[in-house]
This record gives structure tokens, C-alpha cells and sequence, in this order.
């Protein structure tokens, strides 16, 4: 007795469609018909705050056919063989990981790009970095922007003290501070810390003004 599986039901659909024509419409879909007559791809990318990208994460799928591929060393991945015209889900998977947004859900007709995760620590430590800006006889400069690369805050400003802080960064990824004032030059030029893993104080500039 033959029996009716899902690739044969594609394949049936397959060869009576007209090219361009779509099966289990929905009003919702976009317009486009790329792959009707095919299957479709789903492809983006899975990096972390900092725009780093996450190799070996898995993304799975769910809805009309599950499955899961996993990020290539740029984060890059492909969920291939998409039947057009079925509602599918993608989302990452890794328990040390939350993810932004935690999984894109579509009717899929045509060949999708730019489907990407951004991943955050699933638990945050917050950690600080601190220091003192003095000139070469040991006067605290006042006023010293400190800037940080490696995560989107506002600057802070030294204080009468010459010190300064800088907290709120998550733990486990790398920063630099970077001091700046009219008219000066600082050393170090930058402070950088490769793995935030505590909060490091001392961090601290001699300031070279006119």
C-alpha cells in the first residue's frame, strides 16, 4: 500500500502548481514568491553585544519540520529545505545565552537573509574599572573624560580627586577606557582589559597638559 508522506505530498504539489503559485496561503505573507516552486533557505547571523561573532551556536528549528545547523567561526548560519508556504520557527539554543529576539517566527516564501540573534550572558555579573589621573608631580586633573570601547555607555569625568569610575559592564568580555581633555596628551593612551572576569581598580593615567 503506497503511503502519503510529507515529501511525496511536496513532491504531488510540486509538479501540479504553475510556477509562481503558492499552497496554504495566508493574507499575511509578504509579497514575494521566490522559492514557491522550491524550498527555501533561512540565513543570518549569531553574534554577541559587542558585534562578536558566536561559532558552533545551535539554531533550531520548529513548526512544519524541526531541525538545527549550527554558526560557522562568523557566527554565520543556513537552515536550508524550507517548504514554501509553511509557518516555521528559528531560535538559538545554549543555556549560558539569552538571545535578542529569543526566535523569529514566519510564513516562509522566499529565500530569507539577515535573520540575526544578538546574545547577551543568560546570568550578568556587573563589574567596574577605576582609576586615578594625575599629572607628572602627582596633581589630580579635574575633568578627564574617561570613554569606554566595548560596550555603549556615557562617559564619565574625573573628579576633584582625579578619580573616576566606571561601572555597570558585564562581566567576562573586554573593555578599554580611554581619557581625553583639550589640550592633553595621556599615559598610557588607553587602558584595556582582555577578560572583565572581577572588577579592576588602579587603573590609572598621567596626564602631559601645556
Amino acid at each position: 500500500m503506497f503511503r502519503w508522506t510529507i515529501s511525496s505530498v511536496s513532491v504531488l504539489l510540486l509538479l501540479i502548481l504553475p510556477a509562481g503559485c503558492g499552497f496554504f496561503d495566508d493574507p499575511s505573507q509578504p509579497e514575494g514568491h521566490e522559492c514557491w516552486t522550491g524550498h527555501c533557505n533561512i540565513a543570518g547571523y549569531v553574534h554577541d553585544f559587542q558585534g562578536t561573532p558566536m561559532k558552533d551556536v545551535k539554531v533550531l528549528r520548529s513548526g512544519e519540520g524541526v531541525g538545527w545547523v549550527l554558526t560557522d567561526k562568523k557566527g554565520h548560519y543556513i537552515m536550508p529545505n524550507n517548504i514554501p508556504g509553511w509557518r516555521y520557527c528559528i531560535a538559538p539554543g545554549d543555556s549560558d545565552w539569552t538571545f535578542e529576539p529569543e526566535k523569529r517566527c514566519y510564513y516562509i516564501n522566499e529565500n530569507l537573509e539577515n535573520q540575526d540573534f544578538t546574545a547577551y550572558p543568560a546570568r550578568i555579573f556587573w563589574r567596574s574599572i577605576s582609576g586615578r589621573v594625575e599629572d607628572g608631580e602627582g596633581n589630580p586633573i579635574q575633568g578627564v573624560v574617561i570613554s569606554v570601547d566595548g560596550m555603549d555607555k556615557d562617559p564619565v569625568e574625573t573628579d576633584e580627586n582625579g578619580d573616576y569610575i566606571v561601572e555597570g559592564l558585564i562581566s567576562r568580555f573586554g573593555y578599554c577606557v580611554i581619557p581625553s581633555k583639550t589640550g592633553c596628551t595621556f599615559e598610557p593612551e588607553e587602558r584595556c582589559i582582555e577578560n572583565l572576569d572581577i572588577s579592576y581598580p588602579y587603573q590609572n593615567f598621567t596626564a602631559i597638559c601645556p
